[in-house]
């Protein structure tokens, strides 16, 4: 699978919630020696691998969005953007503010997707969180 539902999503500041999302999306990250003498910070948002982002994010949209749980997710965050657009919807669940709790959400899925119900734990606090 694109998406790495094997892993623990926790961090309490920007360096590690970037950590989780490149793990999360297996991203192949690869430090510029010529970036060595940046501070941490810009050198920390040099290691994006687009490919992994873009590839992973239309896996998780393709697989999800005709489901009414999901579409339901998408339409309310993307309405924060003023938009309809799935796509954005998913983006604003991959924020900082909803990331934990998407996770959750995409493990608990992604493990059982027959199954998965709006009465399911982890979609009723993404829910509540984002309502």
């Amino acid at each position: 699978m694109l998406y790495d539902i094997n892993i623990q999503v926790n961090y309490n500041g920007d360096i590690e919630y970037r950590q989780a999302l490149r793990k999360a999306f297996k991203m192949n990250c690869i430090e510029d020696i010529n970036n060595a003498d940046m501070d941490e910070i810009t050198r920390d948002e040099l290691l994006y691998d687009e490919n992994a982002i873009s590839t992973c994010m239309t896996f998780i949209l393709e697989t999800t969005q005709h489901n009414t749980i999901f579409k339901d997710l998408y339409l309310i965050t993307a309405a924060r953007m003023f938009s309809q657009d799935l796509g954005i919807g998913l983006s604003v669940l991959f924020s900082y503010d909803n990331f934990k709790l998407f996770h959750l959400v995409l493990i608990d899925y992604f493990k059982d997707p027959y199954n998965y119900t709006s009465s399911s734990n982890s979609y009723n606090n993404l829910y509540n969180h984002i309502k």
